[in-house]
This record gives structure tokens, C-alpha cells and sequence, in this order.
């Protein structure tokens, strides 16, 4: 990870800047950033920022929805294709709690 931002240091105050947006439409939700490298093309390597929801499916669609049309699409060109920020569903607890296995 540390070579990653390193080799791509643009994208430090992107992922901060990112953070902040990410609150506002999943609020205490957990980031997972990990970084992605595509077997095929070895120059394609990228940082993918993951976003653990445990919103129904609908509304976290909706969030990212909306997450992309305030502040993401404008900000996209600054990532130069090495920042991916997806959604990580939570899976209810079989106890009935959300978070759980």
C-alpha cells in the first residue's frame, strides 16, 4: 500500500478529500482500501477504496448514487484512473444483528 501512494502520491489528498465526502452519505461506515493489479496489464494497477455498508442494497445504491453526482464525478480526473471507489456489503448476522458473518 505504502508503494502504491508512494509510486501515485497525487492520491493522498484525494483519499483524505474522499474520506469526508464518504461520511456525509455513509455515515460510520468503515473504508478498506486495497490495491488491485490486472494480471493481463501489468501497467494496470489501481487503489480500490471499498465502502463497508451495512445499508439495504437500494438505499447504499442510492448513497453511492448520489456520493458520485456531489462529489466523485467532478473529482474522477484528478484519480488518473488509479482510484476506484466501490461498495463492500455487510452480511446480517445470523443472530440478527447487522455486521456479522
Amino acid at each position: 500500500m505504502l508503494r502504491f501512494l508512494e509510486k501515485y502520491p497525487y492520491l493522498v489528498s484525494l483519499l483524505l478529500e474522499a474520506y469526508l465526502h464518504i461520511e456525509e452519505f455513509f455515515p460510520h461506515s468503515l473504508v478498506y482500501l486495497a490495491v488491485s493489479t490486472d494480471l493481463e496489464e501489468f501497467s494496470t494497477d489501481r487503489l480500490i477504496a471499498f465502502i463497508s455498508t451495512d445499508f439495504d442494497p437500494d438505499n447504499a445504491l442510492d448513497a453511492l448514487s448520489a456520493f458520485d453526482k456531489k462529489w466523485w464525478l467532478s473529482s474522477l480526473k484528478r484519480a488518473h484512473g488509479k482510484l476506484c471507489i466501490t461498495l463492500e456489503f455487510l452480511s446480517p448476522d445470523p443472530m440478527g444483528k447487522p455486521g456479522g458473518l
